[in-house]
């Protein structure tokens, strides 16, 4: 095939189309470059910068086989178009017909030796090699009678992504948050200003780390902080993420309660998106008063109904948040002006894959696979495969610790305790790794009083728990504190959550207090045992959100006390 030939027949933009990739990024497919050797882009084409190909019927039938296929999602369009570009530029280096048996066969023997030289991984030689043989498939190649079976290593090179510490998750999440309460601060106290100001212009400020920052489209980056820190709070992966319409609240729940729907294009599933109280403490009050906000954001960008969650403002109209902005925002502004190094001394950003990994591995430390498989939506054995290797700086620190506590443990021959607190006295480690991260992975637990608890005196909680079961007064697989109830207002480990279920029972057990008085020899022998919880427990209630401290107080005037207090005999 000549390449003397010039560009001398017309663009058609009947074969162009626009796609949505696997990022959320609108491209476009021009299928003109196919008809150029080596596929030049669209510009060098228009621009007479080209040479023409003479495959015309090629380009047609191939934009045919990939865009008018109504079974193909726009990102399968997308990685198609992307493997056809790949097969027909090595193509045009080396002199080969496209499409046929010998240049279909010699870009797999390079792409094989690629990999033999350490320059792609397994995982990608079998990506592109399936690539190829789709491509082919679609352009009716009866490749089957002379390809090959190919025997692969599979993923044995491929990396499982790593969980973020604790140290670096309470580093990224700051961060993240005091960027996104400035930003929101300044957008909603002028909405309109902000839309119309365009992304060249500077009109918002941080002040953090010392630093006085100019931002320039500021909307864009007060999203991308948004992004990420629902990836955290839901788990959910980027491609849900940027499908999310906004939410209505439920009317039915008495607590704040938001629920959102997205397809899952590989497992062709619509999967639900929850976030709420709903009696648990998985979202705390930080994290919905994040989603408020988030939602009062979202409603000024676009107030349409159907409005997806995560827009920007582009030419003065809302666009969908795509993965090309969110690395753009960290690779060009985050890095640059508040950079940070994890726990191993590498860079440190925010990745919704990591946060979604990190989720799922504090999961597992509680020992709940089945849990984990249904946060994430996939299978138990996905999730050990790709969400179970946790964090490699923690993991190394982990067998350290373990090394170590055998090693006394056969050289003095005291057994375990004594040859961790040997380990401990040695290195100077106030807490062993793993029981740090035990205690870090671990949710507070509850206690009978509507309080939590975040201490740890397993044997006590054993036996109180084991009690309130027996009476049928808690559900399988909740978790009581210790029985210390006098002394927990004024314990350090205890934890109040704003949940109208638990402020209920605080105010049940209040009130069990006050009317016990009939039990004791007079006021002053009450007032002895009760007067400082009960004044302890109304400082702690002032903390409270308002709503929900009424909400609480409606449900115990119309439902009466919470089944743990149900009358004045209850055991104190």
């Amino acid at each position: 095939m000549s390449r003397n030939i010039v560009n001398t027949v017309a663009w058609e933009k009947a074969l162009t189309q626009k796609v949505i990739d696997g990022v959320n990024g609108v491209v476009t497919l021009d299928f003109n470059r196919f008809r150029y050797f080596d596929i030049p882009i669209t510009k060098k084409i228009l621009a007479n910068n080209s040479k023409y190909a003479n495959r015309d019927i090629v380009a047609n039938k191939l934009f045919e086989a990939i865009m008018e296929n109504q079974d193909y999602s726009d990102p399968t369009k997308y990685d198609l178009f992307i493997t056809a570009r790949l097969h027909f530029r090595f193509c045009d280096s080396n002199g080969l017909l496209p499409l046929t048996k010998d240049p279909a066969l010699k870009e797999i023997e390079f792409y094989k030796s690629r990999q033999r030289r350490g320059e792609i991984i397994d995982s990608t030689l079998t990506q592109r090699i399936s690539g190829l043989k789709n491509l082919l498939k679609i352009m009716e190649v009866e490749y089957q009678k002379w390809m090959p079976n190919f025997s692969f290593s599979g993923k044995s090179q491929s990396k499982p992504t790593a969980a973020y510490s604790d140290n670096d998750l309470r580093k990224l999440l700051a961060l993240l948050h005091e960027i996104f309460k400035q930003l929101h601060q300044q957008f909603i106290s002028s909405p309109q200003f902000h839309i119309d100001a365009g992304h060249k212009k500077q009109t918002m400020v941080i002040n953090l780390a010392d630093k006085n920052l100019s931002v320039r489209a500021g909307i864009t980056k007060l999203m991308c902080c948004a992004t990420f820190l629902l990836s955290f709070y839901t788990w959910c992966n980027s491609s849900i993420l940027f499908q999310l319409k906004r939410p209505e609240k439920l009317r039915d729940q008495i607590s704040p309660w938001y629920k959102m729907s997205a397809f899952k294009r590989r497992a062709f599933k619509n999967i639900s998106v929850e976030l709420g109280d709903n009696q648990q403490l998985e979202i705390p009050k930080y994290a919905r008063d994040f989603f408020t906000d988030l939602i009062d954001i979202s409603t000024l960008i676009d107030p349409s109904s159907d409005a997806l969650l995560f827009q920007y403002i582009n030419s003065g109209k809302p666009k969908p948040i795509t993965g090309h902005i969110l690395n753009d925002f960290i690779r060009n502004w985050l890095s640059k002006n508040f950079p940070l190094v994890d726990d191993s001394g590498q860079k440190l950003i925010p990745v919704i894959r990591r946060f979604r990994v990190t989720g799922s591995y504090l999961t597992l430390a509680r020992g709940r696979e089945i849990e984990a498989a249904l946060l994430l939506d996939n299978t138990p054995e996905v999730i050990k495969r790709s969400y179970s290797s946790g964090n490699p700086l923690e993991n190394n620190l982990m067998n350290r610790d373990t090394c170590l506590i055998l090693e006394q443990t056969v050289r003095d021959g005291n057994g375990v305790e004594a040859a961790k607190k040997v380990v401990k006295d040695t290195y100077k480690i106030e807490v062993l790794t793993y029981e740090s991260y035990l205690n870090s992975s671990t949710p507070p637990i509850k206690s009978a009083n509507g309080s939590y608890c975040k201490g740890n005196n397993a044997q006590k909680n054993r036996k109180f728990t084991r009690r309130a079961n027996s009476h049928g007064l808690i559900g399988d697989g909740v978790k009581l504190a210790c029985a210390e109830l006098k002394q927990c207002w004024e314990c350090s480990s205890q934890v109040l959550v704003e949940s109208v279920t638990d402020i209920w029972c605080i105010l049940s057990y209040r009130e069990n207090l006050e009317e016990s008085h009939y039990l004791h020899i007079d006021k002053n022998h009450h007032s002895d045992n009760f007067a400082e919880i009960i004044e302890s427990i109304d400082k702690k209630l002032k903390k409270i959100n308002p709503k929900v401290l009424r909400q609480a107080q409606r449900k115990l005037d119309e439902d009466g006390r919470h089944p743990l207090w149900p009358d004045a005999a209850s055991e104190l």
